[in-house]
């Protein structure tokens, strides 16, 4: 199964070819866990997306927003905080990962190769 990461960054690309008309590398976008005192499980870092977006920062997280929800299934919904979008992911997804760990037989266990040291 895909990391969380690695799917919405896919989609944000996608989000900003769409709505933009701009490529944008990987690399130049900001996802990040989100803080503790707001809802959300991820966080998009929006203000170096504004150069493409040539909007404000709000404006530019709800379009992104409404596009994640539209376009992506895990995506429940989002909030945002000045020039941060907080994704909200459905508990499906969390679900099928937990699913994805318990019937893998030794989950975080690696096997010590022929040079490695004694322990």
């Amino acid at each position: 199964m895909k990391d969380l990461q690695s799917i919405l960054l896919v989609a944000v690309q996608d989000a900003i070819k769409e709505l933009y008309f701009s490529d944008f590398l990987g690399s130049q976008i900001n996802l990040q866990s989100t803080r503790k005192e707001f809802e959300g499980d991820i966080t998009l870092v929006v203000f170096p997306l504004l150069r493409v977006s040539k909007m404000g920062p709000e404006q530019t997280a709800k379009q992104l927003g409404d596009f994640l929800v539209e376009n992506l299934q895990i995506v429940e919904s989002f909030n945002i905080v000045k020039g941060f979008l907080n994704i909200l992911i459905e508990d499906t997804y969390w679900l099928a990962q937990y699913a994805d760990v318990f019937t893998q037989k030794n989950y975080g266990h690696i096997s010590a190769g022929k040079d490695a040291d004694l322990v």
